[in-house]
This record gives structure tokens, sequence and C-alpha cells, in this order.
């Protein structure tokens, strides 16, 4: 009985569209999380398009921390963002771009285009004894690509792209007229 119970309650989960976490390469989204739509065992499950408000969406990511052994001496971290058009499913027009950020999330200084889909990536820049190094730009690992090229020119596959939705008039709308405009902004 207890077994069929931990199934129903399992099966409803999966079936919610609650998606779970995708792995990474990079730094981790956090805020809009990269998350994957469907099933746990579908291993070509899309990411979401998590939602965001147009005016002061807010980008953070797990901060670069530098292993000591790694990076002996005087160490400083920032950051380099970048905001990309998705409209037709692959990167189009770099929409945002900020180097040199000193913390681990950003508020997008500019609004974006009501109902308009995004990608994005974030690297760490090291400055290591007046050197500086930079890591690879940070994606998802899903969907799972084992021959996608990926790697071999430094590219991201368009699938992979941390990804967000820029809320529409029309959510806007219904939630005002539901008396919850305030809770979303």
């Amino acid at each position: 009985m207890k077994t069929a119970a931990l199934l129903f309650l399992s099966s409803l989960f999966l079936m919610s569209g609650c998606g779970y976490e995708a792995s990474c390469h990079g730094l981790r989204a956090i805020q809009p999380p990269a998350r994957i739509g469907g099933m746990l065992t579908d291993s070509n499950a899309l990411l979401e398009y998590p939602v965001v408000n147009s005016r002061g969406a807010i980008l953070q990511w797990e901060p670069f921390i530098p292993a000591a052994a790694e990076f002996p001496g005087t160490v400083s971290v920032t950051y380099d963002l970048r905001v990309w058009d998705a409209g037709a499913g692959i990167p189009g027009a770099l929409i945002y771009e900020r180097t040199g950020l000193p913390y681990s999330r950003h508020r997008i200084e500019v609004p974006l285009r009501s109902g308009s889909r995004c990608f994005w990536s974030v690297r760490a820049r090291i400055r290591l004894n007046g050197d500086t190094r930079l890591t690879d730009w940070s994606h998802s690992l899903h969907p799972y690509r084992p021959f996608s090229g990926e790697g071999i020119s430094g590219d991201i596959h368009p699938e992979h792209y941390y990804r967000f939705r820029v809320r529409g008039y029309d959510e806007y709308s219904a939630l005002s007229w539901r008396g919850l405009e305030t809770d979303w902004r």
C-alpha cells in the first residue's frame, strides 16, 4: 500500500510539468533556473523558458570560487554576461552585454520586449597577479546531444543556452484583473 501511494505521488509530480534542474557546464543558472520540462527519464526533454518581468529582470548564477591550489596569489573575480534574442529558437541579435560585473547577480538595466524569448550565458573573469583568465561561457548540458559538435568550435548548441521568456502584456492584464499585479513586479 505504501509503495502504491509513493508511485501515485511520483507520477503526479512528473505529470504536473514541474520538471527538474538541468546539469550545466560552467556557472549554474540560479535565477531564472535552467529547468527541464518532461519526464526525468527523457534525455531529449527541452529546457523550459521561465518567465521574467520586462523591466528589471534579474539574472543570478552561482559564484566562481577560485581554488587556492589552482589560483595562488591575489585573485579577483568579475563576470561577463550576454543576452541574445531567441525568437527563432537560435541565438539572434545580442541585445544586452555587460563585462566586469562584481557580483553573481545582475538586474538588466534596459526594458526587454514584452513576450520575447531570450538566451543568456555568463562566464567568470579571473584576475590573478595581473593576468586575466576566462572560464567558458556557461550553458546547460540538456538535452543530451552526444554528436552535436559542441566544444569543437567553442560555440554553444542552441538547445543548451540558459533561457527565459519576458512576461507578455496579456499576462500583466490577467494578473491586474485578478488583483495580483503587484506580486509579479
